[in-house]
């Protein structure tokens, strides 16, 4: 018994792991602060976000969204963070995306 559990946590852990990743977004568009708060919100339930931040400058009218993902792979979904959703809101919203990129972590 005590094998087949331990074969079965070994397979587990072979086909499935799971990795944090952060990603920044900058974005420029005539937006207000209050705004980006709730489309951070907004953004944070896109499939594979853990949590989004949206920094914003009013006299620049630019601004970045800071994305913290914990993605969990699995053979049926190898990348669970999908950037081009992030950026179909962004559009959707008459912001106009401008780079993505990953933070490295530590």
């Amino acid at each position: 018994m005590f094998r087949i559990l331990l074969l079965s946590a070994l397979l587990l852990g072979v086909t499935t792991f799971s990795s944090a990743q952060n990603y920044s977004y900058s974005f420029q568009g005539d937006i207000d602060s209050l705004a980006v708060v709730d489309l951070a919100e907004k953004l944070s339930l896109l499939e594979g976000v853990e949590t989004v931040k949206g920094r914003f400058k009013v006299e620049k009218k630019a601004g970045e969204f800071l994305i913290y993902s914990s993605n969990f792979k699995d053979k049926t979904n190898p990348y669970p963070f999908d950037p081009s959703k992030f950026k179909a809101i962004l559009i959707e919203n008459n912001l106009t995306p401008l780079k993505f990129k990953e933070i490295p972590t530590k």
